[in-house]
C-alpha cells in the first residue's frame, strides 16, 4: 500500500486527485487568464470574420466604378 502525504498530490499515475480545499491564488489567476484568452480569441475571430464579410461585399460590388460615382454624384446635385 502506498503511503500518501495530503498536501502533495502525487503527479505520478492515470489518477486525479480530488480535494475539499479551497481553489489557491495561482489556480484562480490561471483560471482568470484562460477566461481572458479565450474572450479574445473570440473577439479575435469575430473581427476577423466581419473582415472578411466586408471584403466579399466590396469584391462583389468591384462592377460600381468611381465614374458610376461621379454619374450618380451629379444626379443627387442637380436634384431630380
Amino acid at each position: 500500500m502506498l503511503a500518501m502525504d495530503s498536501c502533495q498530490p502525487s503527479t505520478q499515475g492515470q489518477y486525479l486527485v480530488v480535494t475539499t480545499e479551497p481553489l489557491t491564488q495561482a489556480m484562480v489567476d490561471k483560471t482568470i487568464l484562460l477566461v481572458v484568452l479565450l474572450l479574445r480569441v473570440t473577439l479575435f475571430i469575430t473581427v476577423l470574420v466581419l473582415f472578411a464579410l466586408q471584403a466579399y461585399e466590396s469584391y462583389k460590388k468591384k462592377d460600381y466604378t468611381q465614374v458610376d460615382y461621379l454619374i450618380n454624384g451629379m444626379y443627387a446635385a442637380s436634384e431630380m
